[in-house]
């Protein structure tokens, strides 16, 4: 949809966006495969590599592969890890997000074997809640899953499901999270102008003790955001650096220091991220070349 469009199409904009709702389309390109009786079979969502979506095409034409014949033997009680790796590449290749930690956590219930790759990646697709054999995979093998999707991961992974269950519902009235897919969450609700901070706190030390501390940093840290009150978010970040100077997570660092230089132009509190990035990178650890990068855009605003 441009300024630009003309009448004709302008006149498929009700059509758009019933297809978009009704198929659940969340990235561009997307790949829609329909029977002949119009009934959706397959879909594919974003970029592909030519193989890649040749072989996810082979999938989409073969009736064993296609997805409401996969729900249907599912529904039908099988549970083989074979036919459950087809299902849970089936679901999260169609951006079935909802349903796929269900698929997962059953092959985990089953998979006996040591975590191969594909597990990791597997465990990946399937987690969005505690109980989730993703989230238990996230915190045993921390260093394995940040190696597939990026440094920093399994932290905050875990911190924002954790946030999500035990916080979440005290900074908001009537607040929802919805999953949007590639890392993308729409948040909704009235933001609480007055939080019992240590009432949370409780919550997360009752079930997560060892990690309430990185947990209620991330729910401060998120909600003083909400709020624009960067001096806020900044006095959050100065005492995990008083409280915790032996002990920093370097990239924990450069990232709120980035916070401040996107969003933040008062001059006291960009000097104050500077000295972060500055922590970040005498550390000797983490992603070094964003901590000075992130220092250098700081200087120039």
């Amino acid at each position: 949809m441009t300024k630009t469009d003309n009448h004709q199409i302008k006149s498929w904009y009700p059509d758009i966006k019933r297809i978009k709702k009704e198929y659940k389309i969340s990235s561009y390109p997307s790949y829609l495969f329909f029977n002949p009786n119009g009934d959706l079979v397959y879909k594919i969502l974003g970029k592909q590599s030519a193989m890649g979506f040749i072989e996810q095409a082979k999938n989409a034409l073969n009736p064993k592969t296609q997805y409401p014949m996969l729900k249907a033997l599912y529904a039908d009680g099988r549970r083989d890890t074979a036919f459950l790796v087809t299902l849970i590449n089936v679901a999260a290749n169609g951006g079935d997000r909802d349903i796929v930690p269900t698929y997962v956590n059953e092959y985990f219930s089953q998979h006996k074997e040591a975590l191969t790759k594909q597990d990791f990646i597997y465990a990946y697709y399937g987690t969005q809640k505690t109980t989730d054999s993703g989230f238990r995979i996230t915190q045993k093998y921390p260093k394995q899953m940040d190696s597939l999707f990026g440094d920093g991961y399994s932290k905050n992974t875990i911190n924002r499901i954790i946030f999500n269950e035990f916080v979440f519902p005290d900074l908001r009235t009537n607040g929802k999270i919805e999953n949007k897919g590639g890392g993308m969450f729409l948040i909704s609700g009235d933001i609480n102008k007055n939080i019992d901070w240590e009432n949370s706190k409780s919550k997360v030390d009752a079930t997560y003790p060892t990690l309430q501390a990185q947990v209620m940093r991330y729910s401060k840290t998120e909600y003083f955001q909400w709020l624009k009150d960067w001096e806020g978010y900044s006095n959050v970040v100065n005492r995990y650096v008083l409280e915790d100077g032996s002990d920093l997570d370097p990239d924990e660092l450069t990232g709120y220091a980035d916070r401040i230089f996107q969003f933040c132009d008062n001059k006291e509190l960009l000097i104050g991220a500077i000295g972060w990035c500055n922590l970040a990178q005498n550390a000797k650890a983490g992603d070094q070349v964003k901590a000075k990068f992130v220092e250098a855009c700081l200087q120039y605003k």
